[in-house]
């Protein structure tokens, strides 16, 4: 299966970075990076609002940042079958086809910050989103125009519906107006209610001090702290919620 490409976000370092942390959490279907560039403290949070048809980058600097922050899509198609180009002045139009003729998609993205946002379409067929705010909310959504409805004779087996445009739209629009504190708490109760159904206990003491090759390491010497299999079935857990739940709805 071929992916509708990816979402890049570069800005060039104020001085080197350090104290540079990522994490997942499981029990909340968000995943967490944290690191400094001298005495600016950064925290970006990622997750996907099945509810609501969108997903979220949120980027907070502890001061207002020097530098500004670029965000692109790196398509991995050809310009003849996708193209990148700014909607509006905060906003990408990703629109392509799965293949030459194939399923139409559209992807759109938002920044909501509290400092100016540009979008630049200098680069033929990949345009570019500039912000440069203390707080920078990347709100994107996704819709196709498959319609299973249309697998018929009467449709030609075409399995296609309406273009995708409106439907991304409103789900942007919608998303972005209800702002971040909603869109988080609306996939929190949606995540977790699927999450919690039952917990495991197998004697396990929670190790949040090392990564996970320091624990697969210290698990090799007979430490004897099932955690490590606590850890990997509370992963499978999370995958079986979270893919099948969330791939239905973001592109």
């Amino acid at each position: 299966m071929t992916s509708a490409g990816s979402l890049r976000i570069s800005r060039t370092l104020e001085t080197n970075a350090t104290a540079y942390s990522r994490s997942l959490y499981l029990d909340q279907g968000l995943v967490n990076t944290t690191w400094s560039e001298g005495k600016t403290s950064y925290t970006r949070t990622y997750f996907c609002s099945y509810p609501d048809k969108a997903c979220v980058v949120d980027t907070l600097a502890s001061t207002k940042p020097a530098a500004s922050t670029t965000y692109y899509f790196d398509t991995l198609r050809t310009p003849e079958i996708a193209s990148v180009s700014c909607y509006d002045d905060n906003t990408l139009l990703y629109r392509g086809q799965a293949e030459a003729s194939g399923m139409t998609y559209e992807i759109l993205a938002r920044i909501v910050s509290d400092g100016p946002v540009s979008c630049s379409a200098a680069t033929v067929g990949n345009a570019t989103l500039t912000a440069s705010g203390k707080r920078q909310t990347l709100v994107w959504t996704g819709e196709t125009e498959y319609n299973i409805d249309a697998g018929t004779k009467a449709a030609g087996y075409s399995f296609k519906g309406p273009d995708p445009h409106a439907a991304a739209l409103k789900s942007l629009t919608t998303a972005t107006k209800v702002g971040l504190a909603r869109l988080l708490s609306s996939h929190l109760r949606d995540f977790t209610a699927l999450f919690d159904g039952f917990s495991l206990d197998i004697g396990q003491k929670v190790d949040n001090e090392r990564s996970t090759d320091e624990l697969v390491a210290a698990y090799q010497t007979g430490e004897g702290n099932p955690y490590l299999e606590w850890l990997t079935f509370s992963l499978g857990r999370f995958l079986c919620v979270y893919r099948p739940h969330y791939s239905q709805s973001i592109v």
